[in-house]
């Protein structure tokens, strides 16, 4: 797991997948895969502010690794793609 920090908020890296703080709830912290607008993916994980213990909520993804930055104005061409049911989930490498 590696944490990155920037003045747009939070990224979790955890075995190559990118996941951002989707929200904070009392003690809880919820992390989601970047993925999850153009893919809905539902990978989730769940981390306990007090103790820093993360937790599994769904660990799989419908995609593969991100490797590389998608380009500007690309991901509403994507999520036609998915409503179409015309998009290969494995073959992309961005986000």
């Amino acid at each position: 797991m590696k944490l990155v920090s920037n003045s747009r908020g939070s990224k979790m890296y955890i075995g190559g997948f990118p996941f951002t703080r989707h929200m904070m709830k009392n003690e809880t912290i919820y992390w989601r895969c970047v993925q999850f607008r153009a893919f809905r993916c539902p990978a989730r994980h769940r981390q306990r502010r007090t103790t820093g213990m993360l937790e599994l909520v769904h660990s799989e993804h419908n995609h593969g690794p991100i490797q590389n930055r998608r380009k500007r104005g690309t991901l509403k061409e994507l999520m036609r793609q998915r409503a179409m049911g015309q998009l290969n989930r494995n073959s992309d490498n961005t986000y």
